[in-house]
């Protein structure tokens, strides 16, 4: 994938965590889902159709009943009975064709949705990822400077004055090193 090109374990961890828990790429795998089984019944509709059936009754008559099949009276009558149906749609004006392929294409939208928002979101986690690697590595630069300025004040006091000089235009302007230091988070 594109984000590999960073060669960040973690970047890949977080992005591959991201495809795998994320509810809006779930929703969307179940879309695929569902268009392929929606293309399942209408590809059923070409192949042959069988149903079988299995049947019983037990038919029981009174001691006082009159049957109109000539069933003697207190008598019970077991039914058994079975069948078998099948039938086969001829797709003669390519109904069943234009389903499957319009089926077909249910998919493939489906598939790029997942796609196109798999990437968005990767790319916005990638965006704020290498946002924050930078923040991280002002932060480190920032807290190195700091380091180096309490180490030796006087440098950073005739640095700063001779830029100060600079701009007024060669005057004498001096400021105290404390007024301009930085005091890191967490000190």
């Amino acid at each position: 994938m594109w984000w590999q090109q960073f060669n960040d374990d973690e970047l890949t961890g977080l992005i591959d965590r991201l495809r795998a828990v994320n509810p809006v790429l779930s929703q969307a795998r179940e879309r695929i889902v569902e268009a392929m089984a929606r293309q399942g019944v209408v590809a059923a509709d070409r192949r042959l159709q069988l149903a079988a059936d299995l049947g019983y009754n037990r038919a029981e008559t009174g001691s006082e009943a009159v049957s109109m099949q000539r069933l003697p009276p207190g008598r019970t009558l077991d039914v058994y009975s079975t069948g078998l149906t099948a039938g086969w749609e001829i797709d003669l004006w390519g109904r069943v064709a234009r389903l499957l392929e319009a089926g077909e294409q249910d998919i493939g939208a489906s598939y790029a949705d997942y796609q196109g928002m798999a990437v968005s979101l990767a790319a916005e986690l990638s965006l704020n990822y290498v946002e924050m690697r930078s923040l991280e590595a002002r932060i480190a630069t920032t807290q190195k400077n700091i380091e180096l300025q309490t180490q030796n004040p006087e440098a950073g006091q005739k640095q700063f004055c001779g830029r100060e000089r600079h701009r007024a235009g060669g005057g004498a302007h001096r400021a105290p090193a404390q007024q301009y230091a930085v005091t890191p988070a967490g000190a």
